[in-house]
């Protein structure tokens, strides 16, 4: 249990990672440590850090530092897929037994491998959504912050780390929600992002382009449908009202910017499909359920992923 969040360690100073490592900061500076290895922590040093525009001298922690360093309170891991478990490592020498996690990864898969690996008492179901941050190397820049959507499975009575890191957030002026199922709002964004994050990587278009084509809406809507039946078998709670909606909220963010993976592509990154219709196959196979949409897309990635 948390008793006061004193030390919060930032791994992953991603777009997403350095949103909240920057408004944390402005909450108080003392709060937030940023783990990272020698050369990064070189290299920031003497350029500086920047989201929107403004220079963030965060306190930067190698991983041979941090095994004397104070332990952590909260860990918020900002890293891509393929990085999880080097992040997890990177967790246990700041761990101690009532720190909490908050995975900004996307997918229904990271928190359990937190579980599984660091223990079931550390991590929080978490997703961000509705923000437009980017990153250009040591630049973060955002319009919109979105919210973070975060809590244990139930929050039905919000437990006493939910409310810690609810006060901390409204402190630090992060807009976040606490859905009483987390899992169901889990499974509601792994269906938004296996429909737009595949759709719109494989196209190569912005969300100006997702508003007003019909047939990028209708491919995403198919991909979607899959990650629907599934959860029709597995006992999640997700409906076809869920099912229409998922391209709401696309329609809030800038016309001019792109979902995660489609930046993966233009920058010739490899992708984290492994996390959105990879998932979805095995889901597939696991209930008895077609994806063809999915086995499509997975394809269609993994070709252009080869072309790089």
């Amino acid at each position: 249990m948390l008793d006061q969040i004193q030390h919060i360690y930032v791994i992953g100073l991603g777009a997403m990672g350095a949103l909240y490592a920057s408004k944390l900061y402005d909450y108080n500076p003392k709060l937030v440590h940023v783990i990272l290895d020698e050369q990064r922590k070189t290299r920031y040093e003497h350029d500086g850090f920047w989201v929107n525009n403004k220079k963030y001298d965060f306190d930067y922690v190698t991983p041979e530092q941090s095994r004397h360093a104070p332990k952590a309170d909260l860990i918020i891991i900002g890293v891509k897929a393929a990085q999880l478990h080097e992040a997890i490592e990177l967790c246990r020498e700041i761990l101690q037994p009532k720190t909490r996690i908050i995975s900004l990864l996307n997918g229904i898969s990271s928190e359990n491998m937190i579980a599984e690996q660091l223990g079931p008492q550390h991590p929080f179901y978490a997703y961000g959504v509705a923000m437009d941050a980017t990153r250009q190397d040591t630049h973060v820049n955002y319009s919109k912050a979105g919210f973070l959507v975060f809590g244990e499975q139930n929050n039905q009575t919000p437990s006493s780390d939910v409310q810690q890191v609810q006060h901390l957030f409204e402190q630090a002026q992060i807009p976040y929600q606490t859905p009483v199922d987390m899992q169901y709002a889990l499974w509601k964004k792994f269906m938004l992002n296996v429909a737009a994050n595949q759709v719109t990587a494989i196209l190569k278009i912005p969300y100006g382009e997702v508003k007003k084509n019909q047939y990028v809406q209708q491919l995403m809507f198919s991909a979607a449908q899959e990650v629907l039946d599934i959860a029709h078998v597995a006992g999640i709670a997700l409906t076809e009202q869920d099912h229409k909606e998922i391209l709401i909220p696309m329609l809030q963010l800038n016309d001019q910017a792109y979902t995660s993976m489609c930046q993966d592509i233009l920058a010739k990154r490899k992708t984290e499909v492994a996390i959105f219709g990879e998932t979805v196959i095995q889901l597939g196979l696991k209930y008895h359920v077609a994806t063809p949409v999915n086995q499509v897309l997975v394809n269609m990635i993994h070709a252009i992923e080869a072309s790089f």
